[in-house]
């Protein structure tokens, strides 16, 4: 999760250096289509200044697509999160949220715990072994 959660920090950084390179295009003549106010409301063709829309279109994917990205590892995320609620026991439960939400090594959570690293290393197989059996 901490990775995620790092990645997903990193792609909303992306968007903002996105957005900001969107503001600062160049700006270009445009024609578009425009009536007039009155009746009869005759089509005229105005020129107005605009961002430069391949330009502008270029980052707009960009983002939608980052943005996809961190929809997708929230999603992920939340999966992960739901997986070890649902782990009935406590201690298994403690040994996942400290490995795979908090981040920390093994090795420490084991030391936390008074438990070996092995055997650590042993009740997470043992979740993720249940988990694929299901």
């Amino acid at each position: 999760c901490r990775r995620l959660l790092r990645e997903i920090k990193q792609l909303e950084k992306e968007i903002k250096k996105l957005e900001s390179q969107k503001e600062k295009a160049p700006v270009v003549k445009d024609k578009v289509q425009a009536s007039q106010n009155e009746f009869p409301y005759i089509e005229t063709h105005i020129t107005v200044d605009a961002y430069d829309p391949l330009i502008t279109s270029n980052i707009d994917r960009l983002i939608r697509t980052k943005r996809r990205q961190i929809s997708s590892y929230n999603a992920e995320i939340m999966r992960i999160e739901e997986y070890i609620n649902a782990i009935e026991d406590s201690t298994a439960r403690m040994i996942f949220r400290a490995v795979f939400i908090e981040g920390k090594q093994q090795k420490a959570v084991a030391k936390e715990l008074n438990y070996s690293p092995a055997r650590v290393s042993q009740i997470i197989s043992e979740k993720i072994a249940e988990k694929i059996k299901i």
